[in-house]
C-alpha cells in the first residue's frame, strides 16, 4: 500500500520530469552543423606535379557561403592555400574537385578543408566546417614489368607488360627498351607502343616483341628491361606525368 509519502514524491518526480521535457532543447537542430565538408581518401595525380583532390561540401539554409580553402601538405612540402568554389546553402551535399599548388608527387598527403558560412540575417559568422586528414595520390600512369619474358624462335623474345592512365589524359608515347648482355657483345632492342593502353584508369595488357639490333642475338637468361609511359593533357598537350619502370626479368 502506498502512503501520503510516496505518493507525493511520485507527483515530485512526475513533475520534475515532464519541466525538463518541456524546458529540453531541441538536440538535433543544436546538432545539425551550420557547414559541412569532407575530403575523399581517393585524390589523382594532375599537370605540373598538382593534386587533383574531390570533396563534397554543405551548407544550411539560413547561411551564406563565405569561402572554402583547402591547405595541402606533402612531407616538408606545403604550398599557399588554394580555394574552392562556391557552394548553395540548401542542406543538400554539392561535389567538386580542387587542384593544388605545384610540387607534390603521388603517395600519402594530407589535406584540410574549411568551409566558412555567414548567417543570412545578421551577417554573422556561422559554426566553420573542417575535415583534416590522410589521402593517398594515385600516380597518372603506371606500367608493370613481369617476372619472365618468352624466348620465341629466331631469337626474338616476347614480354607481356601491363599499364594504365588515367583519364582525362592522353598518351603521349609507351616505350620500352630491353638490353642482354654488357659492352660491345650485348643484344638490345626498343618498341614502342603509341596507341595503346587506352587513358581509361584500367590496367591494360600490352605486349611487345624484340629483336635485337647489334649483331649478338637474344637469347636464354637475364634481360634488363626499361620502360617509359608519358601522358599528356589533351587540351594543352602540356607533359602530366610520366611513368617508369625497370627491372631485370629472365628469358625461359
Amino acid at each position: 500500500m502506498r502512503t501520503p509519502r510516496h505518493l507525493a514524491w511520485a507527483a515530485a518526480l512526475g513533475l520534475a520530469l515532464t519541466t525538463l521535457a518541456f524546458h529540453a532543447p531541441n538536440v538535433a537542430a543544436a546538432t545539425t552543423p551550420d557547414a559541412g565538408v569532407h575530403v575523399d581518401s581517393q585524390a589523382y595525380e594532375g599537370p605540373h606535379h598538382t593534386i587533383l583532390a574531390g570533396l563534397r561540401a554543405r551548407c544550411s539554409p539560413g547561411f551564406e557561403y563565405a569561402d572554402l580553402v583547402v591547405d595541402f601538405r606533402q612531407g616538408q612540402v606545403t604550398t599557399p592555400s588554394v580555394h574552392g568554389s562556391a557552394v548553395p546553402c540548401d542542406g543538400s551535399w554539392h561535389r567538386q574537385r580542387v587542384s593544388s599548388l605545384e610540387g607534390f608527387r603521388p603517395g600519402r598527403a594530407s589535406v584540410t578543408a574549411r568551409l566558412s558560412v555567414t548567417d543570412a540575417t545578421t551577417g554573422d559568422p556561422g559554426r566553420q566546417g573542417v575535415h583534416a586528414t590522410l589521402i593517398y595520390v594515385r600516380p597518372a600512369a603506371l606500367v608493370l614489368l613481369p617476372d619472365t619474358a618468352t624466348y620465341r624462335p629466331h631469337h626474338v623474345v616476347q614480354l607481356v607488360t601491363r599499364a594504365r592512365c588515367d583519364a582525362p589524359w592522353m598518351l603521349s608515347g609507351y616505350d620500352v627498351q630491353v638490353t642482354q648482355g654488357d659492352g660491345a657483345g650485348s643484344a638490345s632492342d626498343s618498341a614502342s607502343s603509341s596507341t595503346r593502353p587506352v587513358c581509361d584508369g584500367a590496367l591494360h595488357t600490352v605486349t611487345f616483341w624484340f629483336h635485337s639490333e647489334t649483331g649478338t642475338a637474344f637469347h636464354h637468361g637475364p634481360l634488363r628491361v626499361e620502360s617509359f609511359l608519358t601522358v599528356l593533357d589533351p587540351d594543352s598537350f602540356d607533359p602530366v606525368a610520366q611513368a617508369r619502370a625497370a627491372r631485370t626479368v629472365a628469358v625461359s
